[in-house]
């Protein structure tokens, strides 16, 4: 791998959904850990002590940790530590607290996705969070294949089965109405099982770990419903640099298992 892992936690009660996390993907990868707490107030006695209490169970699995303090706007702060560490991903918390909280939480995590550069594990709770990951979902736009590689390379580590949703957003979902006559439906679904196909067979994973789906309709649901189908333990999707699309957006927002953002470009080379 080629740097650690940046868990950045906020030090509510469900940071350790983040840092549980950032343990599987370091024992998944091999990574080191550096927590670390940004924040533009606070008690640095009392912020320590609550930081080594997370880090504790990671140092008692054999984990390599790190934690560190940083002041300032929390985002910025993220964005600048990980570029400093060449981290190889950041993994954070979203919507960790409540009222005003939650919705700050919210916004940090976004601006971070906007503007990191590398790969950003987000955590809402504690579901699937503590792993081990053994099934991975991954949406696949067919125009940019970093998430797919990112995500064919950490089930090569895991072992996991993994499933590749394509969503054909040009054709409404069963029942619905749109402007592509339903006589083209079969044809523009079959293309893009064969686009599907082709990507997917030269990711070099075992026979029987790589399944594939291609579903009409909005993406963001798609993904969603196939994470909770197959009880996911994550979530991979793309996102491009400066703009959190329609399709990410909801994902992040509304899936119960981690979701790992892999921006434009980014390959499955940093997890190898």
């Amino acid at each position: 791998m080629s740097g650690p892992l940046l868990c950045a936690v906020d030090l509510t009660d469900l940071a350790g959904g983040a840092a549980h996390f950032a343990a599987t993907l370091a024992r998944a990868t091999g990574a080191s850990v550096t927590l670390l707490h940004a924040t533009e107030r606070g008690d640095a006695e009392t912020d320590s002590t609550r930081l080594a209490a997370l880090a504790g169970p990671l140092l008692e699995a054999g984990l390599t940790v790190h934690t560190e303090l940083a002041a300032g706007d929390p985002a910025t702060a993220i964005v600048r530590r990980a570029a400093a560490l060449r981290a190889s991903a950041i993994v954070m918390g979203t919507h960790g607290g409540r009222g005003v909280e939650r919705l700050m939480l919210g916004s940090v995590a976004e601006s971070v996705l906007h503007r990191a550069g590398r790969p950003v594990a987000t955590v809402r709770g504690t579901g699937h969070a503590e792993g081990p990951i053994k099934r991975i979902v991954c949406g696949a736009d067919l125009e940019d294949s970093a998430p797919l590689r990112y995500a064919a390379a950490l089930a090569r580590r895991t072992g996991a089965e993994l499933l590749v949703v394509h969503a054909v957003e040009d054709l409404p979902e069963e029942g619905g109405h749109g402007l592509v006559p339903a006589s083209y439906r079969p044809a523009l679904l079959e293309e893009a099982r064969k686009s599907l196909r082709r990507a997917v067979a030269c990711l070099d994973l075992p026979s029987g770990h790589v399944s594939t789906r291609v579903v009409p309709g909005s993406a963001s649901h798609a993904l969603l419903r196939s994470a909770d189908d197959e009880s996911a333990d994550l979530l991979v999707v793309g996102i491009r640099p400066h703009v959190l699309g329609s399709t990410t957006h909801p994902i992040v927002r509304g899936a119960t298992c981690p979701v790992l953002t892999v921006p434009g470009g980014a390959g499955g080379e940093e997890i190898e």
